[in-house]
């Protein structure tokens, strides 16, 4: 293509779409809820002279394949469905942004001997703190979001449901702000997030089980975040002291798309001081 970005398109509708920029060690990229690969195009134009950078739309998330609506979905489906785009990257770091991030951390603890460094912005590992810190203030926050937003999403309000999530995430009014065009995207995109989180609030990862993660890892997390992701990143910090922790001034959830030069800048940082040992 002639903007130097390369698309997955030669694959089988059962597989996950993608799209790639760049030639070195392999960096994977992961989205948020609501999103698509499209979100790390900055930061693939960033990354492209030193790495191959591959990022992945989820199911039923840009140009892959749909949710089948007739079962229970976890994200180890998610993981089946890039399987074959991990397969072929060989050793690789991997980013991820708050559902991607979740991903990205199921991905380290089943394939450790794969995976060269991890980085996340904000991971939703909303299983973790619901399932081992119920009593937190945060764990009881998600939960009502989650309720909340089913609830409307199965009367069939669809975009009152992308509203509250927007709204929670991105700041209050934000969704007022967003073109009538990207509407319809967005609420697709928060009713395939509702499928997905419907079942569970996301894989209960005990606290032994991160701790025992030796990828090094950086978590980023923005001043003016949600309540929530502020409790879960406290409880983080606790948790797993030797992750590097990074908090950017003024960015909230949605910052890998709001605020992406800085971001990316503190990602290519990090990268930069990890080698590869495989």
């Amino acid at each position: 293509m002639s903007d130097g970005f390369s698309e997955g398109i030669n694959i089988p509708r059962t597989s996950a779409y993608y799209r790639e920029a760049g030639k070195g060690p392999s960096v994977i990229c992961l989205h948020s809820v609501a999103s698509s690969c499209l979100q790390w195009r900055p930061l693939m134009t960033c990354l492209a002279e030193s790495y191959r950078v591959i990022a992945i739309d989820f199911y039923g998330d840009g140009k892959s394949p749909p949710c089948r609506d007739d079962c229970a979905f976890s994200i180890d489906d998610e993981i089946a469905l890039i399987e074959p785009i991990l397969k072929g990257a060989g050793p690789f770091h991997l980013v991820g942004h708050s559902y991607g991030g979740c991903v990205a951390v199921k991905i380290c603890l089943s394939r450790p001997d794969r995976v060269a460094s991890l980085v996340l912005y904000e991971p939703a590992l909303w299983g973790t703190l619901v399932n081992h810190w119920p009593n937190d203030p945060s764990a009881r926050e998600i939960l009502a979001l989650r309720s909340e937003t089913g609830r409307l999403i199965k009367s069939g309000d669809t975009e009152a449901a992308a509203q509250r999530f927007v709204d929670y995430w991105a700041g209050e009014g934000s969704w007022r702000g967003i073109p009538d065009s990207k509407r319809d995207a967005i609420i697709a995109g928060i009713v395939t997030g509702d499928h997905k989180w419907k079942p569970s609030p996301g894989p209960s990862i005990s606290p032994e089980e991160l701790n025992a993660l030796e990828i090094p890892t950086l978590v980023m997390t923005g001043s003016e975040t949600a309540a929530t992701m502020r409790g879960l990143i406290s409880r983080l910090r606790e948790t797993v002291p030797r992750w590097q922790f990074v908090e950017l001034a003024g960015l909230g959830h949605m910052g890998p798309i709001t605020h992406a030069e800085v971001v990316n800048a503190h990602i290519a940082a990090f990268l930069k001081n990890i080698r590869l040992s495989f």
